[in-house]
C-alpha cells in the first residue's frame, strides 16, 4: 500500500493502545513486563524499549521476523511459536500481554480459542490482556483471515478470569476489510494503485491522500461512537 499509508496505519494503532491504556495502573516502566504475540514490523517492541521496558518478549510464526526482530531490539526475548499451540513456560507471566491484528490469522476456531486461552494465562494477576480485531458484528472469512466479533474473545477471557475494561477503535476508512464480493474498497484501490504508479504525479498525490484518509478517520472517531473497522479491547486479570 505504500510506504506513507503503512506509516500512518502504525501511527493509528499506536495513538489508540496509548488512549486504551491510558487510565490502568502498570509496574513503573523499568520493574513492567510486557509480551507481544505476533510482532510483525516489531514496532511495538521499539515503542517499548523508547520507553524503558524492564522485559520485553515477542512471539511470532516466522523465523525471518523473529531474526529481525532480535536486531531491532537486542535486549528483547524473541521466540519463534505458532500460537496455535503455544504455552507460556512454567511460571511466565507479564503485566501487558498484546496480540493486535493476529489472532484473525488463525482460521480454526479451536486454534484461535487455545491461542486465546493460552495469552490469557500468560498474564500475572493484576496485569492487562490487549487484543485488537474488526470486531464484526458476525464471523466473517476473507481471502487470509477469520474476523470474529467481540463476542468470540468475551467468552474465552471470561472464562479464563479476565473482566473488560474498554474499547478503542483506530481505523474507519484507513483499513476498511472488503465488501461481500471480497473486493477491496475504491479508496484503498486507489492507495495501491497510487503506491505503485510509475508518474511523477503519482507521489504528490498519494501523499495528499494519505493525509485526508487519515485525517478524516481522525475526525470521525474524534465524534465517538463505535464506526470503526478495527478496535483495540483491553482486558485485565484480576489481583
Amino acid at each position: 500500500m505504500g510506504e506513507r499509508y503503512n506509516r500512518g496505519l502504525f501511527w493509528a494503532k499506536a495513538k489508540a493502545l496509548a488512549s486504551a491504556l491510558r487510565s490502568e495502573i502498570l509496574p513503573l516502566p523499568a520493574r513492567r513486563r510486557c509480551l507481544d504475540a505476533g510482532i510483525g514490523h516489531g514496532w511495538l517492541l521499539e515503542r517499548w524499549r523508547r520507553e524503558g521496558i524492564g522485559v520485553i518478549a515477542g512471539l511470532d510464526i516466522a523465523p525471518q521476523v523473529a531474526e529481525r526482530a532480535r536486531s531491532l531490539v537486542p535486549s528483547a526475548s524473541i521466540r519463534v511459536a505458532d500460537l496455535a499451540v503455544w504455552e507460556p513456560e512454567p511460571g511466565e507471566s507479564y503485566d501487558l500481554v498484546s496480540a493486535l491484528d493476529v489472532l484473525f490469522y488463525l482460521r480454526e476456531d479451536t486454534a484461535f480459542e487455545h491461542a486465546l486461552a493460552a495469552l490469557a494465562r500468560a498474564v500475572a494477576p493484576g496485569g492487562l490482556l490487549v487484543v485488537a480485531d474488526n470486531f464484526a458484528p458476525g464471523i466473517r472469512d476473507y481471502r487470509s483471515n477469520r474476523s470474529r466479533p467481540w463476542a468470540s474473545y468475551a467468552q474465552v477471557l471470561r472464562t479464563a478470569g479476565l473482566a473488560p475494561r474498554r474499547r478503542r477503535a483506530f481505523f474507519v476508512l484507513a483499513n476498511r476489510h472488503p465488501g461481500p464480493d471480497g473486493t477491496d474498497p475504491f479508496h484503498l484501490r486507489m492507495m495501491w494503485n497510487l503506491a505503485r504508479a510509475r508518474n511523477p504525479l503519482a507521489r504528490p498525490l498519494e501523499a495528499a491522500a494519505v493525509l485526508a484518509l487519515y485525517g478524516l478517520d481522525a475526525l470521525i472517531l474524534s465524534q465517538g461512537g463505535r464506526w470503526g473497522s478495527q478496535e483495540i479491547s483491553v482486558w485485565r486479570k484480576p489481583g
